[in-house]
C-alpha cells in the first residue's frame, strides 16, 4: 500500500510528566510515512531530555519561547509536509492503530477532506476513565448507532451552538483543506484555536465521523490550562462563533437559526428511531456516511 505522509505535530512546555508516553503513542503506531514535529517552548522541567532521547525519530523539533499556543502550533506546522495533518498536545495520546485506521478511512472515501473519531478520556494516571461508546455498557451494545448519531457533524449544528464534542486531538485533515482554509491557524485567539480552525473548515468540507476511537484527551488536576481556563475558552468559544455567524446575511443567518431551533425539538425523535426523527438530520444538513 503507497502510505500517505502524515504530519503530527505536538506543541510542550513543562509537561515532562505526560510527554513521554504521548511521544511513545505517536511513535508506536509504527507508520511507515510518519513527519512528527515537536514545538518545545523553552522547557525547563526535563522535556528536552525526553525530546532528545527520540529526536532520530523526529522530523524536526526545536526548544525555544515563543507567543502561546497558537503560535507554536503556526511554527509546526510551516515545518509540516504531509498529505494528513493533525496535532496532539503533549498530554494526550493516540490509541494503537489510528493513524492506520484514518488513512484507510480517507483511502475509501477519497471524498472525505477532514474526520473525526468517537472521543474517550484518559486520567492522570493513564487508565482510561470514560469512552463514546462504552462497549462495556449494556446500554450502548444495544443502541451501539446512538452515539454515531450523536457525534456527526454539521455546519449548522456547530454554528448553532452544538459545537463542545468535536475531539481535537482525535481530528485528521487533508493539505488540500487547510490550504483551502488559509494555511494556519489564528492567533488572535489564545485558547479556542480549533474552535476556529473548525469554523473555516466547516465553510468548505462536510465533517465525517470514524466510529473509532483514535485518541484519548487526558484530565490533568490543578494546573491543566484545559481545567483552569475553562470558563474562559468556552467564552472564546462563543465569541469565535458568533463573529462567523456575523458573516451571513439576513435571510441565510435566520435560515441557520430556524433549522436549529426546529431541530432541537426533533432531536430525541431522531436519537430514538421514533417517526420524522430524519428530519432533525435534514434540517441541520448532517452528511451521514461518505457512501
Amino acid at each position: 500500500m503507497n502510505y500517505p505522509k502524515i504530519s503530527i505535530v505536538t506543541i510542550n512546555l513543562n509537561n515532562a510528566r505526560f510527554l513521554e508516553e504521548t511521544i511513545q503513542s505517536v511513535l508506536s503506531q509504527n507508520y511507515p510515512n510518519l513527519e512528527y514535529i515537536i514545538i518545545d517552548g523553552g522547557s525547563t522541567d526535563g522535556s528536552i531530555d525526553i525530546i532528545k532521547k527520540h529526536e532520530n525519530q523526529l522530523a524536526y523539533w526545536v526548544s525555544e519561547k515563543d507567543d502561546g499556543y497558537g503560535f507554536a502550533l503556526q511554527k509546526g506546522f510551516r515545518k509540516a509536509t504531509g498529505e494528513i495533518m493533525a496535532w496532539l498536545n503533549s498530554d494526550d495520546v493516540y490509541h494503537p492503530g489510528s493513524l492506520f485506521a484514518v488513512t484507510d478511512f480517507f483511502s475509501k472515501y477519497p471524498q472525505v477532506k477532514w474526520l473525526t473519531g468517537f472521543p474517550s478520556w484518559l486520567s492522570e494516571k493513564s487508565y482510561r476513565v470514560g469512552e463514546m461508546p462504552n462497549i462495556e455498557n449494556s446500554f450502548w451494545k444495544k443502541r451501539s448507532d446512538l452515539y454515531l448519531k450523536y457525534s456527526r457533524w454539521s455546519r449548522i449544528r456547530y454554528l448553532g451552538g452544538d459545537f463542545q464534542a468535536i475531539q481535537q486531538e482525535s481530528t485528521f485533515w487533508k493539505r488540500k483543506l487547510w490550504e483551502k482554509a488559509g494555511k494556519g491557524v489564528n492567533t488572535d485567539y489564545k485558547l479556542a484555536v480549533d474552535t476556529e480552525l473548525w469554523c473555516r473548515f466547516f465553510r468548505h468540507e462536510n465533517l465525517y465521523t470514524m466510529p473509532a476511537l483514535l485518541a484519548s484527551f487526558r484530565y490533568g488536576s490543578e494546573g491543566q490550562i484545559t481545567r483552569v481556563k475553562k470558563k474562559e475558552y468556552f467564552e472564546e468559544c462563543l465569541r469565535i462563533l458568533k463573529k462567523e455567524n456575523d458573516t451571513f446575511g439576513f435571510s441565510q443567518k435566520a435560515n441557520f437559526r430556524i433549522r436549529f431551533l426546529l431541530a432541537q425539538v426533533l432531536k430525541p425523535f431522531y436519537y430514538f428511531d421514533f417517526p420524522l426523527g430524519f428530519l432533525y438530520e435534514r434540517l441541520l444538513k448532517i452528511p451521514t456516511h461518505p457512501d
